[in-house]
């Protein structure tokens, strides 16, 4: 007896033993098909692993390797999860930390308004550790990008000269918006790099290129207004056409630089009631044909201060535009730029009312027609002209209006100029002391 139940026993290990080598060799199915769609009617508990030629059929662009979860009830999201055809699951794309436009359905073919598929792919990318890039090529945004969420997302595409996008959206709206919400959470801002951004000049334009906040949001420290869009970094891009390339509204830490602008109708730059943003400073901007004011600092209320402005190129801004530079931040700093171009406008540096402080040094001014190479309006608490040097004969002087409040009269006021230099010495102009 004994005998017989141990040849028992070791014929069932034997048999399990074989059974369990044909269960790890047995194959997983996996079936290739052409689109989305067409994975999405397939029956997932028979093919769990597909793989996918294109988002759409015919297409090779958005494809990839997706696994079935039986049960799962994963919200779709139109890039990483979709739902099958019988709602018994959900397929789930594998990917890498990179996720591409197309693989939210944009075609790419500077056609189809893409503005929904790159919107997903922020939100999507959002919180989740990935990185958005775009392909080489054109895309198309015929209606604003604006992405339900968006915090910490990189947006990356093929190069300057390889990947673009296109703002066809109606005139009056952004083509990119970035809008933190009503409240108490500051958010960190969306990067973008190695893209060409290009629009329509004119009536026809959008009003902003790429938008972090709008000024209707609001500027105060309460739950109120929008809160603070956190680092917003914008590099090695080109924007061409645009009512405005770049707007920043509440923006705290940000850097823009390394780009080309041009055929802006209104300001290459403008940063409305941000602390601490600079523009240049990580490398310098080329900025060509701007009308109005190439760039524009301003503050609203306590904000808008230490802004930096420096080794920037402004080349030949339109004939009457108010100044190269417009500064009304309550301190800002303008190093290092470059001027050139005939505008026959009023200033080429301008420091206006709400300004307290400013720091204009070491620019190289060159525009013969202005009427005064510096324009410093407010009777200002402290500030600092130095190194800086015009080089065209027929520059008018640097022009002091003192314009005050009686509050003015009661504050120490110290201004320092130095190494100043053109072909006629520096001379400056005092208007009247303290009232307009």
């Amino acid at each position: 007896m004994p005998r017989i139940q141990g040849f028992f026993i070791a014929a069932v290990l034997i048999t399990l033993t074989v059974l369990g080598r044909n269960a790890a060799a047995a194959p997983v199915p996996v079936v290739a098909v052409d689109s989305i769609a067409a994975m999405q009617g397939l029956d997932g508990g028979k093919y769990s692993h597909v793989t996918v030629t294109g988002f759409y059929a015919g297409s090779l662009r958005g494809g990839g390797d997706f696994v079935f979860q039986a049960g799962s009830r994963a919200v779709p999201d139109g890039c990483t999860v979709f739902a099958d055809d019988r709602n018994l699951g959900r397929w789930i794309r594998r990917l890498g930390n990179v996720l591409d436009v197309t693989m939210c359905g944009a075609k790419w073919d500077n056609n189809t308004d893409d503005a929904g598929a790159i919107s997903a792919a922020f939100t999507a990318a959002s919180g989740a550790g990935l990185a958005v890039s775009c392909p080489g090529g054109r895309g198309n945004v015929g209606t604003t990008v604006e992405p339900a969420r968006f915090a910490g997302v990189i947006f990356k595409c093929s190069g300057m000269d390889a990947s673009t996008v296109t703002c066809t959206m109606k005139p009056g709206r952004p083509c990119f918006l970035f809008q933190n919400k009503i409240g108490t959470a500051a958010v960190q801002a969306p990067q973008i790099y190695d893209v060409n951004f290009t629009a329509a000049v004119g009536a026809q334009s959008p009003s902003v290129i790429i938008q972090y906040n709008s000024i209707a949001g609001g500027f105060t420290d309460t739950a109120s207004t929008q809160n603070y869009m956190m680092r917003p970094i914008v590099q090695r891009v080109i924007v061409s056409g645009g009512q405005i390339a770049i707007q920043c509204s509440k923006c705290f830490d940000g850097d823009f630089s390394l780009g080309t602008f041009f055929n802006q109708d209104r300001h290459a730059f403008d940063i409305e009631g941000s602390d601490w943003m600079n523009i240049g400073d990580a490398g310098t901007n080329r900025i060509t044909t701007s009308g109005d004011y190439p760039i524009k600092l301003v503050s609203h209320g306590t904000f808008g201060n230490g802004d930096l402005v420096t080794h920037n190129d402004i080349l030949i801004p339109r004939t009457g535009v108010g100044a190269y530079i417009y500064s009304s931040a309550r301190s800002a700093y303008i190093e290092k730029n470059y001027f050139e171009g005939r505008t026959e406008g009023a200033c080429e540096i301008k420091i206006d009312i709400g300004a307290s402080h400013a720091i204009v040094r070491e620019n190289h001014v060159t525009d013969r027609t202005v009427k005064n190479w510096l324009c410093v309006v407010p009777l200002l608490r402290q500030a600092e002209f130095s190194s800086n040097i015009t080089t065209s004969h027929g520059q008018g002087p640097a022009l002091f209006e003192n314009r005050g409040e009686w509050k003015d009269l009661l504050l120490r006021h110290v201004l320092v100029h130095f190494g100043n230099w053109t072909e006629a010495g520096f001379p400056y102009d005092w208007t009247a002391p303290f009232f307009p």
